[in-house]
């Protein structure tokens, strides 16, 4: 009879511990959604299939919001040949321990050299390898915060409280096999010519806007001039790269626009 007092005890402790463990992990997650929009931009936040998926520079934000510590990881680098193409491609796995407070998962992450955003890049091979790693370890610490913080498993109604809506969102297409023109890799560079353009016109928006719009206009197939984008929210990778590239060299189209425009807007006149 005392056994199976004791046993019934423990049983009600044990059922107490898990309630109590699984009320707290409710708790986290309510706070890690709280803290999205503290620290994550809208860039940051992806339409992935119809789901919200956070990318790897948002799950490092929240990492350092939520004082969550990664253990030194172990990492796998070599060269292999794909089986489909014959082609040899570098790749870094990584895996290792994150924790917090006292919680602890252990997660794989991982990149190649047929990653879209490096292999369009014609990069060094050195330089590609350093990417490679960077973005492998980028990838295994996003995988850490989403299992710890149980934000793989987001609905775009706990975010839209938070400020994220899933139509603003860049979208990823499966079927595709590719992200819809934008991808979070390329939002680096759309912020740099975002910059540029700003710089080009003493920081006036509206001429800002307006050199955007003549440096990626272009004639259509039909022979028609195609209007430009206003917003670098709206280039697609390509273009976006594409236009980098022109900026960085300061070529002759994107100095004539510069010239046009400041004219036409006054910029640097005084007054």
């Amino acid at each position: 009879m005392i056994d199976n007092e004791i046993v019934q005890v423990n049983a009600e402790e044990e059922s107490s511990i898990m309630l109590s463990n699984m009320e707290n992990r409710v708790q986290l997650i309510k706070y890690a959604i709280s803290i999205i929009p503290q620290v994550c931009h809208e860039r940051n936040i992806l339409d992935m299939g119809g789901n919200p998926y956070i990318d790897s520079d948002g799950c490092q934000k929240i990492a350092v919001a939520a004082g969550i510590s990664f253990s030194r990881p172990q990492v796998e680098s070599e060269w292999v040949d794909d089986p489909d193409t014959g082609a040899r491609v570098y790749e870094v796995i990584v895996e290792g321990e994150a924790n917090l407070g006292n919680k602890s998962i252990f997660e794989v992450g991982g990149c190649n050299s047929q990653d879209k955003f490096l292999s369009s890049r014609k990069l060094p091979t050195l330089q590609l390898k350093l990417e490679v790693k960077k973005k492998a370890l980028a990838n295994w610490q996003g995988r850490c915060v989403r299992t710890l913080l149980g934000l793989k498993e987001l609905t775009w109604k706990e975010l839209e409280n938070a400020g994220f809506r899933q139509g603003k969102a860049p979208s990823i297409d499966y079927n595709k096999g590719a992200q819809s023109g934008k991808s979070a890799d390329a939002d680096d560079t759309r912020d740099k010519i975002r910059d540029a353009v700003l710089a080009a016109v003493d920081g006036n928006a509206t001429a800002a806007k307006e050199l955007l719009e003549v440096m990626t206009s272009f004639i259509g197939k039909d022979g028609t001039q195609v209007r430009g984008k206003a917003n670098v929210k709206d280039l697609s990778d390509k273009a976006a790269n594409f236009l980098w590239a022109k900026i960085k060299k300061n070529d002759d189209d994107w100095q004539r626009a510069c010239v046009e425009i400041r004219q036409q807007y006054a910029v640097g006149d005084q007054q």
